[in-house]
């Protein structure tokens, strides 16, 4: 067990680190590479090559609980949602299905990576848990899908290809009218 005094000397070690001086030889183009790249709060080379050694340390650690995963999974989009906002810009276009998806995939992904047998902090019976992670992914799932269904009020004009959008919707909207037709029967043979 590790006394109060204890963690105070390790917290005084680990803030009283010593820098080392180091040198890299590196190729013209990776310099320039990170030259350009934009790291938070980083400026110079040194302080970029610390920032990309912090980034590398914090991503080999165990990422655990769902706002640590949304955080990881946002940035690690961050660089291709960047990129597609700046094309949409550029074409005068942008896809509302795309500018969803941006919220949807961190909390989706995020929920999955989360969720553990053993991660978790609460004392619940294995089938328990996985009661709650079959829900958590339906709820998140049927979402998504209710908020694309909603774009069909726009008559899909608000997507790239609204054509595509509305006949593959259609087929979800066909299934689940399938789907109620079926519920109706069974009620209706259960209370005949």
């Amino acid at each position: 067990m590790i006394t109060y005094l204890q963690l105070q000397t390790i917290g005084s070690e680990r803030m009283a680190k010593k820098t080392v001086p180091f040198s890299v030889r590196i190729p013209e183009e990776d310099a320039e590479f990170l030259s350009q790249c934009e790291i938070d709060g980083a400026k110079t080379p040194s302080d970029k090559f610390r920032a990309i050694l912090a980034e590398k340390r914090a991503s080999t650690g165990d990422v655990v609980g769902y706002q640590a995963w949304f955080e990881k999974i946002e940035s690690m989009m961050k660089p291709v949602v960047m990129q597609i906002r700046s094309e949409e810009v550029e074409n005068g276009r942008a896809s509302e299905i795309v500018k969803r998806s941006f919220e949807w995939l961190p909390d989706l992904m995020a929920f999955f990576m989360s969720m553990s047998l053993h991660a978790q902090g609460e004392k619940l019976e294995e089938d328990d848990l996985l009661s709650a992670f079959e829900v958590g992914l339906h709820d998140r799932i049927s979402l998504i899908h209710e908020s694309i269904l909603q774009l069909g009020v726009s008559n899909w004009q608000t997507c790239l290809n609204p054509d595509r959008v509305a006949q593959r919707s259609d087929k979800s909207i066909q299934l689940a009218q399938v789907m109620q037709t079926v519920i109706n029967r069974k009620v209706e043979e259960n209370n005949g």
